[in-house]
């Protein structure tokens, strides 16, 4: 029952150029295995190397023990998992990683389960060298009577907060999400992001919430299709993006500003020659815009400043790549 096998490999950049080589070794008894993998540069001086050992008493425990060391053969750190299957669809497993002197690092576990039928669930769970909890994740599968699927993940952090989120299934739905939580240099919550996204193959979706340390609405946008929804802290509708048909370009609404409010043009490109609805933004003092089949207009100086007062305009952002924002635009 004895095997063995090895390799070499010689990496290279996309000229040829000799960068360095990778050599592998590794045998199996059965029940007891070996591998080491050895890094060397381009001279062929060794850059690090990793070895592992593994066992299967072929029952279902399983383990494998992997040390990795520096250029110099020095330990860097050590990785040991234990593993049992039961043959009936439960597993679980325990790892442990140390530093180079021996100190542990942190741990995680899983266990699953897979009732053979499509229907499948797994747990996890990361904890640091103390046993805290760093964060955990939990994701299944289900097949209906009819034989369609549903996948869903979520994972959550040290407090169990839900920090991201994932489905799909067998008629192409998607959807995924996720909750960021924003701290200062001390630690303290400075804020929230929440973020959401979805598509059915036909339509999709998306949008960005941002919210201060105590939750509330600082402002955001939604899109459905071609078509993103700026909002402010009150809700309210402050522009709207879309596109363009004819010149698939992006195009910005902005609703409602009162005299005095500014927008930041460095926001709507890098090249001041570039176009605000088809003037230059380096010629002469004001740029007076209006939307074609409609009266209302807004006066925008160079400096950004609306100089009065309308229901809305059209900033077409020529030459723009990026994403946008309506904190892109809004700076006061």
């Amino acid at each position: 029952g004895y095997q063995s096998s090895g390799s070499s490999q010689q990496l290279t950049d996309s000229h040829g150029n000799i960068l360095g080589y990778v050599e592998t070794n590794s045998w199996t008894d059965g029940s007891n295995s070996s591998s080491q993998t050895s890094n060397y540069d381009a001279n062929w001086n060794m850059t690090s190397s990793t070895h592992t050992w593994g066992f299967d008493d072929g029952l279902g425990n399983t383990s494998t023990h992997t040390f990795t060391y520096d250029a110099y053969g020095n330990l860097i750190s050590s990785h040991d998992t234990w593993s049992y299957d039961d043959g009936l669809g439960n597993t679980s497993s325990h790892s442990i990683t140390r530093d180079a002197s021996g100190n542990l690092i942190g741990s995680s576990d899983t266990w699953s389960h897979d009732d053979g039928l499509g229907n499948t669930s797994s747990h996890s769970e990361t904890r640091d060298a103390n046993g805290n909890l760093i964060s955990s994740s939990d994701s299944w599968s289900n097949v209906d009577y009819y034989g369609n699927t549903f996948n869903h993940s979520e994972t959550f952090d040290a407090i169990a907060n839900l920090t991201t989120w994932s489905h799909s299934d067998s008629s192409g739905h998607q959807a995924s999400g996720s909750s960021q939580t924003l701290t200062d240099s001390a630690g303290a919550i400075t804020g929230y992001i929440e973020t959401s996204s979805w598509a059915d193959g036909t339509d999709s979706g998306a949008y960005t919430y941002k919210y201060d340390s105590n939750w509330s609405f600082l402002g955001g946008e939604s899109t459905y299709n071609a078509i993103t929804t700026l909002y402010d802290s009150n809700w309210s509708v402050v522009g709207e993006i879309t596109i363009d048909p004819a010149t698939e370009t992006p195009l910005m609404v902005l609703n409602s500003y009162d005299t005095g409010d500014t927008i930041d043009l460095s926001a709507l490109t890098n090249d001041p020659t570039d176009v605000l609805y088809g003037l230059d933004f380096s010629q002469g003092s004001s740029i007076c815009t209006t939307h074609p089949g409609f009266d209302t207009f807004v006066r925008v100086d160079l400096d950004g400043v609306i100089d009065g007062v309308a229901d809305f305009a059209t900033i077409q952002l020529v030459g723009y790549a990026g994403e946008v924002s309506v904190n892109d635009f809004l700076v006061a």
